[in-house]
């Protein structure tokens, strides 16, 4: 009878043992979020206590961007990332890193004329920050709240399904109520410079017809094309790209392409691709539309101009 009690208490703890060691060597997966005045959201995901794990599953977002999508190590190395299911992200561990911080921009923003809504889902404890001078209206769940001067941070233990609304700086008027004196002073001088007001503007748009006419029979080959510059800024802007830039462009223009196509057709990663479409679409020279959750990729005319000035030149 002994015996068996002996036993029973041996496998108790065996079992007790197993489960602690299990615990401490899990790895610890948390989240942060930088929420935007534009309903965008800029995670992080930080994985650490690996052990010779080379395949890691981690929760993100539905709305992610997939080629926002970058994974590295504690070195900045950085690993193979792919997305495997809608809210489920792959990363291949080749390092056999014991740290890994996933980084991602994600669209799970509804935008009122109020007030932005945000869902979010971590695998695991978050921290929100809001935007700066942000107000706060609701958040579901059990959070610590966190203020400074400026900005709100909320705090989760746990993973979930976490519903925030928030009203940006942006999204609010000039609230100052100006004093009755005031609003009577402001009124005077409205009424004593509204002629001159008048004409004033009349005199700027008579001006602006004038030049805008002259440039056009100066220059009949240019032509309103969306944002179009001028022929002398094509050099300009060709000082601001490099080869790199040139390939992206070359690529576009021989056949449709989405950003993960681009990327398997240069052979880069899709962050390094994202990041060059980021540029060229800043400077004007292509055009991304999304459609069905991917986005195809359109040289602008201008785009063109900078191909044929990069062909020109040895």
């Amino acid at each position: 009878m002994k015996a068996k009690t002996y036993l029973l208490i041996s496998i108790s703890i065996l079992l007790l043992v197993g489960v602690i060691y299990a615990e401490a060597t899990a790895p610890k997966v948390s989240y942060s979020y930088k929420l935007s005045s534009e309903g965008y959201i800029y995670a992080a995901i930080f994985i650490d206590n690996l052990e010779d794990q080379y395949i890691i599953y981690v929760k993100v977002e539905e709305s992610i961007v997939e080629e926002s999508l970058v994974a590295i190590n504690e070195f900045n190395d950085l690993l193979p990332a792919e997305l495997v299911d809608s809210n489920l992200i792959l990363i291949y561990n080749v390092y056999n890193s014991r740290k890994v911080i996933v980084s991602y921009v994600a669209r799970a923003a509804n935008i009122s004329g109020t007030h932005i809504d945000v869902v979010i889902t971590p695998g695991g404890p978050s921290k929100i920050l809001l935007p700066r001078s942000s107000a706060l209206l609701y958040f579901n769940g059990s959070a610590g709240i966190s203020f400074t001067d400026t900005t709100i941070t909320l705090t989760y233990d746990d993973g979930g399904t976490y519903l925030i609304s928030y009203i940006p700086l942006t999204f609010v008027s000039n609230l100052t109520t100006p004093t009755t004196n005031k609003i009577a002073e402001q009124t005077y001088w409205l009424q004593l410079l509204t002629p001159y007001l008048l004409g004033a503007s009349l005199i700027s748009l008579g001006l602006a017809y004038y030049i805008l006419r002259h440039y056009r029979t100066a220059h009949p080959k240019v032509r309103e094309e969306g944002v179009e510059l001028p022929e002398y800024d094509v050099e300009t802007l060709r000082s601001e790209v490099d080869e790199r830039d040139i390939e992206v462009l070359k690529a576009i223009v021989a056949k449709e392409l989405t950003i993960s196509g681009l990327a398997r057709e240069l052979r880069l990663s899709k962050s390094v691709v994202w990041r060059r479409i980021r540029k060229l679409s800043h400077l004007k020279l292509i055009t991304t539309t999304d459609v069905n959750g991917k986005t195809y990729i359109k040289v602008t005319s201008l785009g063109m101009k900078v191909l044929e000035e990069a062909s020109r030149k040895p």
